[in-house]
Formats: C-alpha cells, structure tokens, sequence
C-alpha cells in the first residue's frame, strides 16, 4: 500500500503480441475464404434459375421447384456467411485495437519507468536543498562584490554637506547669469506703458548727400527792404 492508503496494481500479464499477429492474420484468411464461398454459391443461384426456367418452359414444373428451392437454400447460406463474415470482422478489429491499446500502454509504462528512474536520481528534497545552496552562494556573492567596491582610505569619499554648499554656489551663479541678461524692470515698464520707444535700428550705411555748390549763391534783395535799409543809415 502507498502513501495514498490506495493499493498497488499487481503487474499485468505480459502480452504476446506475436500470438494476436497470428490469429487477426488467421480470421483474415477465414474471411476471404468465407468470401470465396459466397461468390461460389451466388453461381450456382444463377445455375439453378437458368435450370428452373428451363424446365419451366418444358413443362416440368415439379423440376422447376426444385431448382427454386435449392436455389433458395443456397442464399440462405449466403446469408449465414454474411453474418459470419460480420463476426469474424468485429473480431479482427477488437484484435488490432487491443495491439494498439498494447503498445500505447508499454509506451506509457516505459515513460513511467524512465520518470521513475529520474526521481530516484534526483528528488524534491534534493532540488530544494540545491536551490537553497544556490541562494546562498548567490547572497555570498553579493557580499563579496560590496566588499570588493568600498574605497580603501576614505578616497572617493565626499561630505554631503561640501556637495550642497557646491550645488548653491552653482544655483546663485546661475541666477546671477539670467539677471543680467534680462532687462530692467524700470525700463520694461515704460516700453510696456509706450512711453519709451524702441529705437529704430541704426542703418550700417549712410546714404550720399548731394554736395554743396562751390560758387556763392546770390541772393536777389528786395526793394522795399533795401529802400528801408538805406533810410535806417540816414537817420543813423
């Protein structure tokens, strides 16, 4: 009895495959003779027509039931070996299912055995023991390598609070950066309000002016204003 309270099956009686070979052939032989006869017996069926209807045509008709029953009780026997034939059939293939069913079953125990034989060389015990083993050469291996990468002196070794002060040094210089590239709030107010307005940009050429006249340009006096000209340096 197993774990399991359920008895064991006693080991089943060997198969002679060889022994179930010979006799499906045998019942095969049997079934063709069987065939044989029945087209035997159909040709004395017609014998015995062509003879009943002879002997019919001549008046003789006594001659002629004769030859009507035995070709009657040559179809029975036709029929007797139809039944047989349908026996001796369902015995040929019971017979190959049950090889068949044979060797699926010696495949299945031989793969039984083999799992058998597997399990005796290594069981669960084992394969939990190994793996148990495995996790801990793994976490050994693990302590080793944080051992192996600790710096050795104290180098590579950096105050957190040195790296902060360095992070706020970097921090204050960037904002020192993006004050002076911004524009003055003063002057942002008033080119938003329009009271300053963008200058326009500086040509990179002046245009050519037209040049001064060389000569002296006269200019015609009025008479009116030369006649009160002259009266002015009288009275002075």
């Amino acid at each position: 009895m197993n774990i399991f309270g359920r008895p064991k099956p006693k080991a089943a009686p060997a198969v002679d495959i060889e022994q179930i070979s010979k006799t499906t052939a045998s019942l095969r032989t049997t079934l063709s003779t069987l065939e044989k006869r029945q087209q035997l017996l159909k040709k004395k069926i017609d014998q015995q027509l062509d003879e009943a209807r002879a002997k019919s045509a001549a008046k003789d008709k006594k001659g002629a039931l004769f030859c009507l029953k035995r070709k009657k009780m040559y179809e029975n026997e036709i029929n007797k070996i139809d039944g047989a034939r349908i026996n001796i059939e369902s015995q040929v293939m019971a017979l190959e299912s049950s090889i068949s069913n044979v060797e699926i079953v010696n495949s299945m125990r031989t793969g039984q055995k083999t799992l058998a034989s597997i399990h005796k060389a290594v069981n669960v015990d084992e394969a939990t023991e190994l793996m148990d083993d495995i996790h801990e050469e793994m976490a050994t291996a693990d302590e080793l390598n944080n051992a192996i990468s600790q710096p050795i002196g104290g180098v590579g070794v950096t105050d957190d609070d040195e790296l902060m002060a360095e992070l706020d040094e970097l921090e204050g210089l960037a904002m020192e950066e993006e004050m002076l590239q911004a524009p003055s709030v003063s002057t942002a107010a008033k080119a938003a309000t329009g009271t300053i307005l963008p200058s326009a940009p500086v040509p990179s050429r002046i245009p050519d002016l037209p040049l001064a006249p060389s000569k002296k340009v006269e200019i015609e006096e009025d008479p009116d204003m030369a006649e009160l000209k002259a009266l002015e340096a009288e009275f002075a």
